[in-house]
């Protein structure tokens, strides 16, 4: 349930961005801000399925799975470091925001795949 609030507040943001975020991003920043809606709609999704990556570390740190958690995010920074070096140059700020999103999805499926192991573990012992 946690997860589904997690990524029920995710959605949230980026239908907010998709919606109002010109005005938004005029209101608290200045004017133009607001062209670059697409870049906080993408960075919003990042953030998404990054809340969601984050409500499982909970639960595979309370299995103690510290090295694979170790190993995910090592995957994550290698995997960001690569999509950083080919999408930031052809894209720039698009490109960070995809680099980005690749970032925490490798983070949400690792960590996802760490926490049903263990789950799986618990249940074959029960």
């Amino acid at each position: 349930q946690l997860l589904l609030l997690g990524a029920g507040i995710g959605a949230a943001g980026v239908a907010v961005s998709v919606v109002a975020g010109g005005p938004l991003l005029s209101l608290v920043y200045t004017p133009q801000y607001a062209e670059h809606v697409p870049l906080l709609v993408l960075v919003m999704a990042g953030g998404a399925v990054l809340y969601v990556g984050s409500l499982l570390g909970a639960p595979a740190t309370a299995m103690r799975a510290f090295r694979s958690q170790l190993v995910v995010h090592a995957a994550s920074v290698a995997v960001m470091l690569a999509a950083g070096a080919i999408l930031v140059p052809r894209l720039g700020m698009m490109g960070a925001a995809w680099t980005m999103l690749v970032g925490s999805a490798v983070v949400t499926a690792g960590t996802w795949e760490i926490v049903r192991r263990g789950l799986r573990r618990l249940e074959a012992a029960a």
